[in-house]
């Protein structure tokens, strides 16, 4: 997985997963990684091909965030009860090709 910059909002602090949680090419969720992701302050790629997501589980909200970067520059943090709601709303805005 790419770093991710000092202007993430994901702190340095974070794992990151070596393996991608959710991807465009098969619009697939790796449900073992995001376990991972539930269990431990980590953070995993979710790859498309105009963007690059960077997902987290953020327990005080009781939700999904992901971080969507196009171009090596932030867009915007997404957030969601379901991956597969993430997946539709950034597909919807940056393309699910």
């Amino acid at each position: 997985m790419p770093d991710v910059t000092t202007t993430s909002l994901i702190p340095d602090s974070w794992e990151r997963l070596p393996d991608t949680v959710m991807s465009n090419f098969d619009h697939d969720i790796d449900g073992a990684v995001a376990d991972v992701l539930k269990e431990r302050k980590a953070v995993a790629a979710y790859t498309g091909w105009n963007f690059c997501g960077y997902v987290w589980w953020d327990s005080a909200a009781d939700e999904w965030a992901c971080e969507v970067w196009v171009y090596h520059e932030p867009q915007e943090v997404v957030r969601a009860a379901e991956l597969r709601d993430i997946m539709d709303e950034v597909c919807a805005t940056y393309g699910d090709d």
